[in-house]
């Protein structure tokens, strides 16, 4: 999975948003969930997965996730965003 994060001079690593809690989670069944990376705005990315990340451009950050479970035919990721002042 691959989304654009904004450029932020006071969240962790750069980017981010303040007070927006980032988390990829995985599926199997589209039904389970697992969280599987979370980000705050004072942490890094944390979890199991693998981050990488693109150089800012236009006042974005692009991140892509992956995830390497093994013997499974398919995998789901999706991004959950959340508002925690």
């Amino acid at each position: 999975i691959s989304f654009a994060l904004p450029v932020s001079s006071t969240d962790a690593d750069g980017y981010g948003a303040a007070d927006i809690i980032y988390t990829v989670e995985s599926s199997n069944d589209l039904v389970t969930w697992d969280p599987l990376l979370t980000k705050t705005d004072s942490t890094s990315f944390t979890g199991e997965g693998t981050i990488v990340t693109d150089p800012p451009f236009n006042g974005r950050v692009r991140a892509r996730i992956t995830d390497a479970p093994a013997a499974l035919l398919r995998r789901f990721l999706r991004l959950k965003v959340e508002y925690a002042p």
